[in-house]
Parts: structure tokens; sequence; C-alpha cells
């Protein structure tokens, strides 16, 4: 899914912290009531990677055959 990133600079996706370096440098993570959303944020556009509520175990999920 993508989404095109508004200017609103306090909505702005590239202020999400970063999930894992190490494993993915791009991907970002926010919190939205109790889901974890995960996405990749390039110049123009956002693409929602995961939409996961925030109980499950996302390491498995987002980095599959990866030791957590």
């Amino acid at each position: 899914m993508k989404v095109i990133l508004s200017h609103n600079a306090e909505r702005d996706p590239r202020a999400h912290p970063f999930v894992d370096r190490a494993r993915d440098p791009t991907l970002r993570r926010r919190v939205h009531g109790n889901c974890l959303i995960f996405d990749d944020v390039s110049a123009n556009a956002v693409d929602v990677l995961h939409a996961l509520h925030g109980a499950r175990d996302f390491a498995q999920i987002v980095f599959p055959g990866e030791p957590e």
C-alpha cells in the first residue's frame, strides 16, 4: 500500500523511529492505538509494509527466518 505524504510536519513519517537499522536501515515503526504500523519512507511516498496488533511478536513477522 502506498500513501502520499502530507506536508504536515507533526505527522511526518520520517520522524517515526527506526525498528532495527542493522536488519533494515529504512524500516520505521509507529504506534496507532493498539497497532504497530511498519513502513518504508521514500522521498514522496510511504510504503506500509505491516499493520499488526501490538501484542504480536512482530520480529518473527517483519524479519522472517532471522534469529531475534
